[in-house]
């Protein structure tokens, strides 16, 4: 079949800052590839489905919020499926997670290191002009240790993400 996928970090457009991006990719040098695929949260609830899609040979798609809505958190998995919705291959987005004051690069302050927490870095040389932080895209939240978590679902209420 030739798909592989991985997850990847990426810059959100809609949001602003990082988000966790799945990738697939058709590694045919030729052929193209048609695939089904599903993405369920980490309550394996309400599962989106996309049948039937075609990716041309050496060409990869994403999916993220930025072009499905979907915003993936810690246990979220990506499902190949064939025509028949029997799995071909799965990929579950685990990430390591640190003990308080493990992280190599906050050690436990949960603040970008790069720009202390402000979102912003002054370049050298220039004192007037600043920009957005590249490390944590302006959230000022350590890209090391962070992990994106759904709030549980009570009663169907709507998931989201547990701020920091």
């Amino acid at each position: 079949m030739g798909l592989k996928g991985n997850f990847r970090k990426v810059s959100c457009q809609r949001l602003g800052g990082k988000m966790w991006s799945f990738e697939l990719s058709n590694t045919n040098w030729i052929l193209k590839s048609t695939y089904n695929i599903a993405i369920y949260d980490a309550n394996r609830q309400q599962p989106w489905f996309w049948r039937g899609q075609v990716l041309d040979a050496g060409k990869t798609v994403a999916f993220n919020y930025d072009t499905v809505d979907w915003l993936f958190c810690q246990g979220d998995t990506v499902v190949l499926l064939d025509d028949n919705n029997r799995v071909i291959d799965q990929w579950t987005l685990q990430l390591r997670e640190y003990g308080p004051g493990e992280c190599p690069e906050c050690h436990g302050s949960h603040k970008c290191r790069r720009c202390n927490g402000n979102g912003y870095v002054w370049p050298r040389g220039r004192m007037e002009e600043y920009t957005k932080c590249p490390d944590c895209d302006g959230t000022g939240i350590c890209q090391t240790c962070y992990v994106p978590r759904r709030t549980p679902r009570y009663g169907g209420a709507p998931t989201g993400l547990i701020p920091m």
